[in-house]
């Protein structure tokens, strides 16, 4: 799995990594411990209020943590026309940078969760026009402040670390 997430809530092990749930979409599923050695079976998060379009949704790489006693999410996601959405498109036979115009709402979305299951999308940031331009890597929580470590360029050589500060309370 690329990049998976652990994270202690409610005297359990939260375990959050990728999955491929078909071949043009990307999720991301759950998995629970009250000792890191026996876990759940794997359950894919339901998005509450999610985009209710066509487009394959693709989620990753998530960076999980509390605030005020709630579980919050952030996530790279875009939305593609996957290769069986569409008949007329034929994704295997077109230029890599020709299908970059099929990938929409390339952002890092903002979700936040009771039970660490079902989400809600609550906010965006970091919108780019490629689907792997920038990635959170941690949070940083002082004062109230909420700050965001996230890499840029990530398909690039000229990759760099940044930071981004978000209110999570407005």
């Amino acid at each position: 799995d690329t990049s998976p997430y652990l994270i202690k809530h409610n005297d359990e092990f939260y375990y959050y990594g990728r999955l491929n749930s078909s071949l043009d979409e990307r999720r991301i599923y759950l998995r629970k411990s009250k000792d890191l050695i026996e876990w759940t079976l794997p359950e894919r998060l339901n998005i509450i209020n999610e985009n209710n379009n066509d487009m394959s949704k693709n989620y990753y790489n998530p960076v999980v943590f509390k605030y005020n006693k709630q579980l919050y999410m952030l996530t790279p996601y875009f939305e593609a026309i996957g290769t069986g959405n569409n008949a007329t498109i034929d994704v295997h036979n077109v230029s890599r940078s020709s299908l970059r115009e099929y990938v929409e709402e390339a952002k890092t979305l903002l979700l936040k969760s009771q039970d660490g299951l079902s989400w809600e999308i609550i906010d965006s940031c970091l919108p780019h026009e490629e689907k792997y331009k920038r990635r959170v890597n941690d949070i940083c929580i002082q004062d109230d402040k909420v700050l965001i470590f996230y890499r840029e360029n990530i398909p690039q050589d000229n990759q760099y670390l940044s930071s981004y500060e978000i209110d999570i309370n407005s």
